[in-house]
């Protein structure tokens, strides 16, 4: 029993020598500014290098977060710290910490002393270009006591009157720099701030792109600096021991930091070119100065209460509660003055808006209505109407061709003829304000348009009803083209030139100019528009002017001051409007007691658009060629016309008076080209009998004709290869330069 006694204590005894002769360890805090597993890669060389070096101890590598660096340094828990230069000068000036040496970090090969911060958002958003952008989103940062990660964006935001917990909508901590980033990344904040430095480690790991970042408040430093910078810089990263270190060791750490090589492994894993003595912190002291005045002083407030306490401590403590107390009500009371006056504010804000967005969306609604109800009216004649007037244009044509030119007959029927254009020309209007219209577009230039207007008749007319009128041009050079429907802003010129007249009714000016302008977010908005390059054609007249009770009714159909039977029908403004609708553009007005000016915003066209009937026919040569034409169409007047004009010009004709008829037809025999009424009584229509008659002819060439505009099924048989789109009443050379073409194509 003695022996096994005796054994233990020798055993004993012989652990404690082995403890006794362990190297002490020591602890490095490092701040885990990307993880701990980051820092664990990054630096445990380095102790393993401090070992070798400094054998008498062993060195080991503590990752801290924010929080842990100064629950740690409060405690002595570590040795020694690695963080960034502004958590130093709070812990130095507090726990009196002493920094042993500066951080030199290598960077493509370059080394570098300083870091800053850099400010970023998705290069999607263009709604943020610069910090005051950010005013009402959301922002997130890596901690409080982060300097490239918050408090170098804070001082700039601070220099541009920008108060980070007023002005934000939401300001957030993460933790980590990769945290931020994605953060951004992933759309969960408009913006953040990280160190100089974490986006390109970050694209260099694959795990983001750069092109995916817009940089804001950009900078571009002096000397070897070589990251993306929004921020002024700053020291790198002091390594400093703790008062507790005995003097001795702080020697040896300094010696070994100091003589690293630059291509150990320790200064490879670290990134770092090796360590310098420290360097001056005097920016950082400025940067707290300019942001914690107030804690600064109340640093320094500190100690000399400590003093006064020490001397006076009785008449200290009751002083110190009774002004606690009395500041704490003050600013609890602030507080809920400013909360309160700010709920007050917001709701205020919140009712005005939601007032005027109702009474927004109620002009749109009675507006939409209005329309709408005008659509269904001219929706519901339109085939109709128009199948008539196809015979009181065509059949004057027909006479006309046969009739001499001495005959008395000519001027009345020409008189018919030209009534029935017109009427067609009213159906149309209607058709354009129920935005229901043909919407034909080409690439064209504005200034093209303008000229060719000039040249019309109908500015003939107005010249010579209004002689004392002067019409002046300001065109501007280089305008980009514009995607529209010719016709329409043809027509939309001729309203508002007519308008200008009628406005000014004796002597006066009318002035036609173009221009290209960069529409704002603001500016777009308010014109109820995208933002962008707009092509805009103001035409302005020195008229008496628009009332403005007036203005905001002038758009609407049939709202009109013109005296009865003067002229006009009451829709031309509302043509101008919804023809800039269909154009995805916009007509704006301005008036007072001397002048008017209505502006039509274009969109500048940036892809090529071209016309779904092609109309380069050479006029010369309209005359048939014994081509063999099926006509379908379920109106008997309508086949009768349409046969008698082709057989004018030289066609071969064959008529149908419905898609089954018409299919059986062209079993039976070969057509050159199939004329398809859209919309027939019974049966299969325009669509459903191209398609069956596509595949009992592959290739048949076929031109749609329609009552109605431009529809869904009309643009379907386009896309399935019909040749073009002929809209009735239509004119005897509309319809053979239509034939013409699609035999052509």
């Amino acid at each position: 029993m003695s022996c096994l006694i005796l054994c233990a204590l020798v055993f004993a005894a012989t652990l404690v020598a082995a403890d006794e002769l362990s190297p002490p360890a020591i602890k490095i805090g490092i701040l885990a500014k990307r993880g701990e597993e980051r820092v664990r890669q990054r630096w445990v060389p380095t102790a393993e290098y401090l070992n070798s070096v400094i054998p008498e101890y062993r060195f080991e590598i503590v990752p801290l977060d924010f929080e842990e660096v100064r629950l740690a340094t409060m405690s002595q828990s570590v040795d020694f710290l690695l963080i960034n230069s502004g958590y130093f000068a709070t812990l130095k000036a507090d726990h009196g910490l002493h920094q042993i040496a500066t951080l030199i970090s290598l960077q493509n090969d370059i080394p570098q002393q300083f870091f800053g911060g850099v400010i970023f958002t998705r290069s999607t958003r263009h709604d943020i270009d610069q910090l005051r952008d950010l005013v009402g989103k959301s922002f997130w940062a890596v901690d409080q006591q982060s300097l490239g990660g918050w408090l170098a964006a804070w001082r700039e935001f601070f220099d541009q009157g920008i108060h980070a917990e007023r002005d934000f909508a939401l300001l957030k901590y993460a933790g980590t720099h990769d945290a931020v980033v994605m953060a951004v990344l992933d759309g969960k904040a408009d913006a953040g701030t990280v160190r100089t430095g974490t986006l390109e480690q970050m694209a260099a790991e694959g795990t983001i792109s750069l092109d995916d970042f817009k940089i804001l408040n950009r900078r571009e430093p002096d000397g070897n600096f070589i990251f993306q910078l929004s921020t002024r810089l700053y020291p790198e990263w002091p390594f400093a021991a703790l008062p507790h270190v005995p003097d001795s060791l702080v020697k040896k750490m300094t010696a070994a930091l100091l003589a690293i090589p630059s291509n150990s492994a320790a200064a490879r894993a670290a990134k770092i070119t090796g360590w310098t003595k420290p360097l001056d912190d005097q920016a950082v002291q400025d940067l707290f100065r300019e942001l914690h005045l107030c804690m600064y002083e109340k640093y320094i407030s500190e100690i000399t209460l400590k003093d006064f306490i020490r001397r006076y401590w009785m008449v200290g403590v009751f002083l110190s509660i009774f002004l606690t107390m009395v500041v704490l009500s003050a600013i609890y009371k602030d507080f809920l003055n400013k909360q309160l006056e700010r709920r007050v504010a917001e709701k205020s804000d919140q009712l005005l808006q939601q007032v005027a967005e109702r009474k927004v969306a109620e002009e749109k609604l009675q507006r939409a209505e209005k329309m709408e109800a005008i659509g269904l009216m001219a929706s519901g004649v339109a085939h109709d109407l128009n199948n008539i007037l196809s015979g009181v244009v065509s059949y004057p044509e027909l006479l006309l061709m046969k009739l001499p030119e001495d005959s008395e007959l000519r001027k009345p029927i020409q008189a018919i003829k030209d009534s029935g254009l017109r009427a067609a020309d009213v159906v149309a209007d209607l058709l354009t304000v129920a935005r229901d219209a043909a919407k034909v577009r080409v690439q064209t230039n504005l200034n093209s348009l303008v000229l060719e207007y000039l040249q019309s008749p109908e500015a003939e007319k107005i010249s010579s009803l209004y002689p004392q009128i002067e019409i002046s041009t300001e065109l501007a050079e280089g305008l980009p083209p514009i995607c529209c429907s010719s016709t329409h802003v043809t027509k939309s010129i001729m309203n508002l030139m007519l308008n200008a007249a009628e406005a000014i009714e004796t002597a006066g000016q009318i002035s036609i100019q173009t221009a290209l302008r960069q529409l704002s977010t603001p500016e777009a908005q308010a014109l109820d528009v995208k933002p962008g390059k707009y092509v805009t054609l103001a035409i302005k007249d020195s008229g008496s002017g628009i009332d403005p009770a007036d203005v905001r009714h002038i758009f609407e159909p049939f709202y009109t001051k013109k005296k009865m039977g003067r002229s006009g029908t009451g829709i031309g403004l509302s043509v101008v409007w919804n023809s800039m609708q269909d154009q995805e553009g916009t007509v704006a007005v301005e008036s007072d007691q001397e002048q008017t000016t209505f502006t039509l915003f274009f969109p500048q066209s940036e892809d090529n658009c071209r016309p779904l009937v092609n109309k380069e026919v050479i006029e010369q040569d309209l005359s048939g060629h014994g081509e063999r034409i099926l006509i379908v169409d379920d109106e008997a007047g309508q086949r009768e016309i349409t046969q008698q004009i082709l057989q004018e010009f030289g066609y071969h004709t064959t008529t149908a008076e419905s898609g089954e008829a018409a299919t059986a037809l062209v079993k039976a025999e070969k057509f050159d080209l199939v004329l398809l009424d859209m919309v027939m009584g019974s049966g299969m229509d325009g669509l459903q009998t191209y398609k069956v008659l596509s595949e009992l002819r592959t290739g048949q060439k076929a031109l749609i004709i329609s009552g109605f505009s431009e529809s869904s099924k009309v643009k379907e048989a386009l896309s399935l290869g019909v040749s073009g789109f002929l809209r009735k009443p239509y004119t005897m050379k509309q319809l053979v330069e239509g034939i013409k073409a699609a035999l052509e194509n």
